[in-house]
C-alpha cells in the first residue's frame, strides 16, 4: 500500500468520527430540552394546583393582591370607628356600673395621674385602718375625703362625696398607708374640718346624673369661649367641669392680666342654669389639666 491511499484511508476515518461526535452531541442537547419541558410543565402543573387551591380558601382576586392595604381597606373586615367617651377624663373608658370598682388595668390605661398603691396590703398592727381615701376627679383634680362609719372602699369604687353645694361623684384612686403618706407630705392635718366627706357608693341615678353632666362640657367650653371674644375678654378657657350633680360648674382659665369677670358670670349663670366658679391656673397648670405625653411639672 502507497502512501496515498493511507492518507485517504485516515481521512475518512476522521470525517466519520466527527459526524458520530456531532450526531451524540445533537441527541444529548434533545434530551436535554426534554428535560426542560417536562420540569416546565410539571412546575405549570404543580402551580395551577396551588392557585386552584388558594383561589378555593380565600375572597381575594389575583387583581386585588397588588392593593395596598393601607390606602384601601378591605372591605370585608368591618370598619371601626373612633368614639370619644366622656369617662376617658374621669379615669376609665366606659361608663361604670353602681357598687362595681373599675378594674386596676383600666383605671392605669386611662387616668392621666394614675398612682401604683405599692402599700396597698401594709398595715401596722397598732393602727386601726386609715378613714381617709383620694378622689379623682376630671382630668388631674384630686381631693381627699373621710370615710363615713362602717363603710369600707377600694380603689376603682365610684362614690358621691360632699360638694359645695349638692355633692359631687368621682373615682377612689388611693387608699391606706400611701394616703396617709400623701397628707403627711403635703401637711394636712387628719383631723381638721376642713376635709370633706364621703357620703356613699354611687347609686345608678347618681351615675346617670354624673354623665348628664359630662355630655354639657363640650358645648359649655365652646360657648364660653364666645362669651368672652364677644365681651371683649382677654382671657383663655382651658377646661370646663360639672359636677357630679349638675348643679355646679367650674371654669378653669388662663390670663396674663387681671380680668373683671363679674359680667361674664351672670352670663353664664344665665346661659347654663348652673352656678358659676371661676378658677384661674397657670401655663404649667394647664398643660397638666389638658393633658399629653407626661405630666407637667
Amino acid at each position: 500500500m502507497d502512501d496515498s491511499t493511507k492518507i485517504n484511508i485516515s481521512n475518512n476515518t476522521s470525517e466519520e468520527l466527527t459526524n458520530i461526535n456531532d450526531q451524540q452531541t445533537t441527541e444529548k442537547r434533545a434530551e436535554e430540552v426534554d428535560k426542560t419541558v417536562s420540569l416546565k410543565s410539571e412546575k405549570d402543573i404543580e402551580t395551577n394546583v396551588v392557585r386552584e387551591n388558594y383561589d378555593e380558601y380565600t375572597p381575594y382576586n389575583y387583581d386585588e393582591m397588588s392593593v395596598d392595604p393601607y390606602l384601601e381597606p378591605d372591605p370585608t373586615i368591618p370598619e371601626v370607628v373612633y368614639k370619644e367617651s366622656h369617662f376617658l377624663y374621669r379615669g376609665c373608658n366606659h361608663c361604670p356600673e353602681s357598687y362595681v370598682p373599675v378594674s386596676e388595668t383600666e383605671l392605669g390605661s386611662c387616668c392621666k395621674l394614675n398612682s401604683k398603691n405599692w402599700m396597698k396590703n401594709i398595715r401596722p398592727t397598732h393602727e386601726s385602718m386609715f378613714d381617709i381615701v383620694e378622689v379623682r376627679f376630671k382630668n388631674n383634680r384630686k381631693d381627699f375625703y373621710r370615710l363615713p362609719d362602717g363603710l369600707e372602699v377600694t380603689e376603682g369604687d365610684v362614690v358621691a362625696v360632699e360638694g359645695v353645694p349638692g355633692h359631687d361623684v368621682g373615682i377612689v384612686s388611693m387608699t391606706g398607708e400611701l394616703c396617709r403618706l400623701q397628707i403627711k407630705k403635703r401637711k394636712i392635718d387628719v383631723n381638721s374640718d376642713s376635709i370633706k366627706r364621703l357620703f356613699r357608693r354611687a347609686k345608678k341615678s347618681d351615675i346617670d346624673r354624673w354623665e348628664e353632666a359630662m355630655k354639657r362640657e363640650t358645648n359649655a367650653l365652646i360657648k364660653t369661649r364666645m362669651i368672652c371674644e364677644n365681651l371683649g375678654l382677654s382671657m383663655k378657657i382651658n377646661d370646663v367641669e360639672f359636677q357630679g350633680d349638675n348643679s355646679k360648674a367650674i371654669f378653669y382659665y388662663t390670663a396674663d392680666e387681671r380680668v373683671d369677670f363679674r359680667n361674664l358670670i351672670k352670663v353664664l349663670a344665665e346661659e347654663f342654669k348652673v352656678r358659676i366658679e371661676m378658677k384661674q391656673i397657670g401655663i404649667r397648670q394647664e398643660a397638666g389639666k389638658v393633658g399629653g405625653i407626661g405630666t407637667c411639672g
